[in-house]
């Protein structure tokens, strides 16, 4: 038994389905080792095989593990009856996406862009910091909404930022220059995964850098911005209600 190799134990436990891989949610009631024997012919596996007793997988699964050391379909497994939650994870995470698109343009237009930008960018790092260590799905699943909401208040917050602060002449090119920003981060993020195969570990390292952008979102002092913003519109606002009250009587 001692040469018996994993290739083995599969042919002998699992059966094969139409396309002639092993099922991934069968298994014999009993090992059939006789199906590893040379002498066996086509007639046993014919006549056999076809009758041999079959059961769900009941004491857990076997994950390659070749890509992926560990994933969140290997962590909960989430296989078989569970596939549909494979999903999960994603859907609820463009579901915070587009909650966090309706909660945050409000609030910047209220709180402003810098009060925005901060609570965004920390709710990115705790939210992905306890997505790390989640004990279940259903607590992956509720961090994850709270990193979609915060990637929506990241979003609106920057370009809005560059549509209110950059002059109209160059406009266009720094926003299309913050959109390459973006397409570099996902090559990175690449990049990390390629070397990171550990989900855990993975989500750890993506979330970490948001901890060091809030920081340095804090440092930022807004001052100097609200005080050109109101300095400005002091000094334009007689020459405002003039063209205003223009208008009304024309």
């Amino acid at each position: 038994m001692s040469s018996i190799g994993v290739g083995d134990v599969l042919q002998a436990t699992v059966p094969l389905g139409q396309n002639g891989k092993p099922e991934r949610c069968r298994r014999y009631v009993h090992p059939q080792w006789q199906l590893l024997s040379s002498n066996s012919s086509e007639s046993l596996w014919e006549e056999g095989v076809e009758e041999i007793e079959t059961q769900s997988c009941e004491d857990g699964w076997y994950y390659n593990t070749t890509e992926m050391s560990s994933t969140i379909i290997s962590e909960w497994d989430l296989v078989c009856d569970q596939r549909a939650l494979k999903q999960m994870s994603q859907t609820t995470y463009m579901g915070g996406v587009l909650v966090g698109a309706v909660i945050f343009g409000g609030l910047s237009d209220r709180f402003g862009r810098h009060v925005l930008l901060l609570i965004s960018n920390l709710m990115m790092a705790v939210g992905g910091t306890c997505a790390t260590f989640s004990t279940s799905f259903t607590m992956c699943c509720i961090f994850r909404i709270c990193c979609g909401m915060a990637l929506s208040g990241l979003c609106h917050c920057c370009f809005s930022s560059v549509v209110e602060w950059i002059p109209t002449r160059v406009r266009t090119v720094v926003g299309t220059g913050t959109g390459y920003f973006y397409t570099a981060g996902q090559l990175i993020l690449a990049a990390v995964a390629y070397c990171i195969r550990d989900w855990r570990w993975l989500t750890l390292a993506v979330s970490l850098p948001f901890y060091v952008s809030f920081l340095y979102s804090w440092c930022q002092s807004p001052h100097k911005t609200d005080w050109a913003h109101e300095t400005v519109s002091h000094r334009d606002s007689p020459r405002l209600a003039t063209i205003g009250l223009t208008g009304v009587l024309q």
